[in-house]
């Protein structure tokens, strides 16, 4: 195993993420503001005077040291060497990669679904509304690591967006390279009420929003339901991806629900685009009641269920 002294492990600590992002990583940086930026992949973190915060998981720091090993997972001797080679490497040799449209791979789907049906149950996902997913095509188990897909179809009903949850204790996730934004996961049942729309930041978020439904006795396959892969909104892109493309190609839509996340980021990102959709549509803000996001109200509700239960 390699070993770094404290002095080497200093230096790499110097370079602080928004530093690092620039120079090195420039694609995965988001400008919400002047002085505040976001990332692609972790629409929760923001970076601001110094300092980043991932609110999702209430981990924060300086260094890009700190983010590569408590955000990005990556092993912190790794992190250490990896840092101090790019002392090596000139910044102005460095291409920025804008709008590198990689090709779109799905991962090798598993021999089963076990773990994913497991983890998503547990998570308090409705069984039935599982097992609709997966029949339709939205949501599978991946080889090698057993991560849950979940699965954003285009026009001719191919799969074109991919989103990726690790199904054990690591909070794993993001989208598979490729991926076009604007197909993001999204669930149209066949008795749907195609004027109105609810948009969520996450699949799961959309999926806790149906089995919310189902546990309160109302029809779940009457709601068209959109996941937008996270809310980072710049001013050039204004409305996302996934939210422009669904309006601009379903005109009947009059309503237009967010359930965003109810934090900082979500109720901004709500505010903005309840300002870019206010002269169109009738827009509803509506935040989860219960924790931050629509799985958190999801449990909370079971659990009372399953107290009255036991009374």
């Amino acid at each position: 195993m390699s070993y770094y002294s404290k002095e080497l492990i200093a230096r790499a600590r110097e370079m602080d993420l928004l530093t690092y992002l620039r120079c090195y990583n420039p694609g995965e940086l988001v400008r919400i503001s002047p002085n505040v930026y976001s990332t692609k992949s972790h629409g929760s973190l923001k970076i601001s005077n110094g300092k980043w915060m991932w609110w999702a998981q209430n981990i924060g720091g300086i260094s890009a040291l700190d983010y590569l090993s408590k955000v990005e997972g990556v092993p912190f001797v790794e992190a250490v060497k990896y840092l101090l080679g790019l002392e090596r490497v000139p910044v102005q040799d460095m291409k920025p990669v804008v709008n590198d449209k990689k090709e779109f791979t799905l991962p090798p789907p598993c021999e089963n679904n076990d773990r994913v049906i497991a983890y998503l149950y547990h998570r308090g996902i409705d069984m039935e509304i599982l097992y609709d997913c997966i029949a339709k095509g939205l949501l599978y188990e991946a080889k090698p690591y057993h991560n849950a897909i979940f699965i954003g179809k285009n026009d001719e009903g191919k799969a074109a967006y991919g989103a990726y949850r690790s199904t054990n204790d690591k909070r794993i996730l993001g989208e598979i390279p490729g991926s076009s934004k604007e197909f993001s996961f999204r669930i149209v049942n066949e008795q749907a009420d195609l004027s109105n729309l609810h948009v969520f930041e996450s699949a799961i978020d959309a999926l806790s929003f149906l089995s919310i439904r189902k546990l309160k006795h109302r029809s779940w396959r009457e709601d068209t339901c959109l996941s937008l892969g996270g809310v980072a909104v710049t001013k050039e892109q204004k409305l996302l991806p996934a939210l422009k493309y669904y309006l601009d190609t379903h005109g009947q839509t009059r309503t237009v629900t967010l359930h965003l996340d109810n934090d900082d980021a979500g109720k901004k990102a709500a505010a903005q685009m309840w300002e870019l959709l206010k002269s169109d549509y009738d827009v509803v803000l509506d935040y989860p009641k219960y924790g931050k996001d629509m799985n958190d109200e999801l449990r909370e509700l079971k659990r009372k269920v399953s107290d009255r239960h036991q009374r």
